[in-house]
């Protein structure tokens, strides 16, 4: 990705986050075997939905295919991870790169998709990706903004966790170097209900 706007800076940063705290434990989506079926007044999409290698059938349904993808992934994920429920598009944006093309007519010519979300919180966060497929560019850059979300609210709950353990030890410098990383995660959308239901799981352990 060419990190060209501020806010991309800011999602490369928050990705250096979610790498340094979840690690391996980062959540890998992956939607394959893709089938589009333009009805009407609708477009319908059918594909396995693979997560950390587990794989599900998923059927969605939406006016195109990035909203039937999106809107069925989001209420997929919704009840688990509850910022997904304060995401909307801001823009979509496809371009197709000329200058790439190899055939003489350019016909061939791979183009980059530009999503563009905006949280709650009124943050803007960019997403791209490119394919010489128009179906397989609108699949990566949905895939990909929503398996961003659900790392980041991964790494929101894996570090207040770590900083309600540290509060009643004397390592101060980890517990504010692990604050500020937080302080960072949460200007990414609203994570006030996940937050709220982290306390509500400490009070009440199974």
């Amino acid at each position: 990705m060419d990190y060209s706007l501020p806010e991309e800076h800011f999602q490369k940063q928050i990705k250096n986050i979610i790498d340094d705290v979840l690690g391996e434990q980062k959540t890998t989506l992956l939607l394959r075997d893709v089938r589009v079926k333009e009805e009407p007044a609708k477009s319908v999409v059918e594909a396995m939905l693979c997560r950390d290698e587990m794989c599900a059938p998923l059927t969605a349904s939406g006016e195109g295919i990035a909203d039937a993808l999106f809107t069925a992934l989001c209420t997929h994920f919704a009840e688990e991870f509850l910022c997904l429920e304060k995401i909307a598009f801001e823009d979509f944006n496809l371009k197709a790169k000329f200058k790439d093309a190899k055939k003489p007519h350019r016909s061939d010519a791979p183009v980059e998709i530009t999503l563009v979300l905006r949280s709650t919180t009124g943050r803007r966060l960019y997403f791209r990706a490119q394919s010489k497929s128009l179906i397989t560019a609108v699949v990566k850059v949905v895939q990909e903004s929503v398996q961003f979300l659900i790392n980041c609210e991964q790494t929101v709950c894996e570090l207040y966790s770590h900083i309600e353990d540290l509060c009643s030890t004397p390592r101060y410098r980890l517990r504010e170097a692990l604050t500020l990383q937080l302080a960072e995660l949460v200007k990414v959308g609203d994570f006030e209900q996940t937050i709220k239901r982290i306390k509500w799981q400490t009070k009440n352990p199974r």
